[in-house]
């Protein structure tokens, strides 16, 4: 690429749009969708923003002192030439997300919405999260998730919007209901942050937290105070900007009908007692190399973990002899990856997203980090992850039933290639530890870009083949080739039972294909979906469910750019039981100055929080 005057423009225009949005003053942190209703209590007056506080939604131009260091760009000063873009600015700008939630458990009718514009349909155990999704449980259900080493339960009523999901922490909003987050692994400035229409909770500290939305007195059922709740580690309540309260462990902060109440935790709501219920974590007996893929934990009570001289760590599920890998499910689309692997097994997530399956005598086996080499700088802080690793294969005629399409579950030092558009970079990663060189697919994937068809070239939705000779040798689970008919994979229908497996020779080396496109049949394709890759209207099959309305996501104070620093002091204990100003509040953002606390209320002298005994 030149840098012609336009060309430079469109860089400018293209690195502006990739920083994130926390970095950028007035911004919300994510543009997820979930704005919870302005709430105004009398005895906690708000601390409204200036006059001259520009438009959240106009981008500013300056940024945070910081802000290109930690992001690891130098913008052009005025006056100064922007360099040349390079050749995948484009797709980094459309970078599918590396990082993703799972929906691990499902009690009850709870739905699941991909979009605030989409309709709310049925919610599947296994379904990926990221940001933009929202979840709702309906009065008697409950739901629980998990992001990495993070387990949050959702109770009954809970509409939970995500606002922002990748490596600097989840943002989400909580306009009504209740959550409990058992936060582990949380890296180094990375963050959570849950916000309600009382206040938002903020922590960096592994612990857990217990946020109650409450309802207003005009809600249905009546007034429900919101409760912020930290049961072990420590957090931030965020008011306004400005007005913020520190919470250490067994301390909460109630929302009344009178104003904001300090105290200690009671009674934890019986929502904690259910996410106790569902089985402890089997993180004692998950090895190092799988504690960051969402969903491994969950593995030790559905198989053993060994270790295998050529793989290493090497986890063996229970199952019948018979068992193969990714033929029982479902193959549904879900935006912006396509094609997804939906698993009907309570364990069915890490195994078919991150690492590789691999046969080792007369069982089957997922190793998490088959390849194993020396760390290099430029490894994401996570595990990518990824829609379904396997390989699709084109397949003739199954008898009458039509076409039908292929696909193998890559082994070890097999490359993932996905039929979706995707940077240069993202091949690279989500081949990391899989096999002996993924800088070499970075540069295989980047040939293939520019010579390939216009399919591969167009928008995201577009679906294309792999490189040619992707594949240098037969696969080594060829074994477990698997067929359906194109009809069955684009309606959605499960596997089991209609997959074929695929007699293959020990020399064959079958022919890499595109998966099939989906159809008003295929489950996640809504009315919006269909709309976007270019169905016809009306032609949608996928269930809906009822929910609320989606509301745009604002935070009530802004984010500050994270600083590199030790652990931060918490609150000091002021006479009384209650809290004084600190030096900076505990898992709040660094850097933020002196600690406020909320100002005071009527008819208590002295001002501050008024602090209470044991609040249930």
């Amino acid at each position: 690429m030149t840098g012609t005057k336009s060309n430079r423009g469109n860089f400018r225009r293209m690195a502006f749009a990739a920083i994130p949005l926390s970095l950028l003053p007035g911004l919300a942190p994510a543009q997820g969708k979930g704005e919870p209703p302005a709430a105004e209590s009398p005895q906690v007056p708000p601390r409204t923003l200036p006059a001259e506080t520009p438009n959240p939604l106009v981008p500013h131009t300056a940024l945070p002192p910081g802000a290109e260091q930690s992001l690891g760009l130098r913008l052009p000063r005025d006056g100064e030439a922007a360099p040349d873009a390079p050749d995948d600015v484009e797709a980094v700008a459309e970078e599918p997300p590396g990082r993703v939630g799972r929906l691990a458990r499902v009690q009850g009718s709870v739905a699941f919405r991909q979009s605030p514009e989409d309709e709310w349909t049925p919610a599947a155990a296994n379904t990926a999260l990221a940001a933009g999704n929202a979840l709702y449980t309906e009065a008697g259900a409950r739901a629980a998730i998990q992001i990495n080493q993070i387990a949050i339960a959702i109770e009954a009523g809970t509409d939970l919007q995500i606002a922002r999901l990748d490596d600097e922490g989840l943002i989400a909003t909580l306009p009504r209901g209740a959550l409990d987050i058992q936060a582990a692994g949380l890296l180094d400035q990375e963050k959570i942050e849950v916000v309600t229409p009382q206040a938002r909770l903020t922590t960096s500290r592994d612990g857990r937290y217990v946020v109650e939305a409450g309802a207003p007195v005009d809600a249905p059922g009546g007034f429900r105070p919101a409760r912020f709740s930290v049961l072990a580690g420590e957090a931030l309540i965020i008011v306004s900007e400005g007005v913020q309260q520190a919470l250490g462990a067994g301390q909460t902060l109630t929302f009344t009908e009178q104003g904001p109440v300090l105290g200690r935790v009671a009674a934890p709501p019986p929502l904690v007692a259910w996410a106790g219920g569902l089985g402890a974590k089997a993180t004692e007996g998950t090895p190092q190399s799988a504690r960051q893929m969402t969903g491994a934990e969950d593995l030790g009570r559905y198989g053993r973990w060994e270790t295998a001289p050529e793989y290493g760590d090497i986890w063996y599920p229970t199952v019948d002899p018979g068992y193969v890998p990714y033929r029982e499910g479902r193959w549904v689309w879900r935006q912006p990856w396509g094609w997804t692997w939906l698993d009907e097994r309570p364990w069915g997530f890490a195994p078919f997203h991150y690492g590789r399956w691999v046969r080792v005598g007369p069982r089957w086996g997922w190793a998490p980090r088959p390849v194993a080499y020396a760390e290099e700088a430029w490894r994401p802080r996570r595990p990518i992850w990824a829609p379904a690793l396997v390989a699709f294969v084109g397949v003739a005629a199954l008898g009458p039933r039509g076409p039908g399409i292929g696909w193998v579950p890559l082994g070890p030092r097999e490359a993932y290639y996905p039929a979706f558009r995707a940077s240069p970079a993202y091949v690279r990663n989500v081949n990391l530890y899989a096999v002996r060189d993924p800088r070499a697919l970075e540069g295989r994937w980047r040939d293939w870009r520019r010579e390939a068809p216009p399919a591969a070239a167009g928008p995201r939705t577009a679906l294309f083949a792999p490189p040619p000779r992707a594949l240098d040798a037969p696969f080594i689970n060829r074994a477990a080739f698997s067929a359906l008919p194109a009809a069955d994979m684009t309606a959605s229908r499960p596997t089991r039972g209609r997959a074929q497996p695929i007699a293959v020779g020990a020399a064959a080396s079958p022919l890499l294909a595109a998966p099939p496109p989906p159809s008003g049949l295929t489950l996640g394709v809504t009315p919006v979906v269909a709309g976007r890759i270019g169905l016809p209207a009306g032609t949608t099959a996928t269930p809906q469910r009822s929910g609320p309305p989606s509301q745009t996501h604002v935070p009530l104070a802004a984010l500050v750019v994270p600083q590199q620093g030790g652990p931060r002091p918490g609150p000091s204990a002021a006479p009384g039981g209650g809290l004084r100003p600190g030096p900076a509040g505990p898992g709040g953002p660094p850097g933020a100055g002196p600690q406020a606390v909320v100002p005071p209320q009527e008819g208590r002298p002295g001002g501050g929080l008024g602090t209470a005994g044991a609040v249930a």
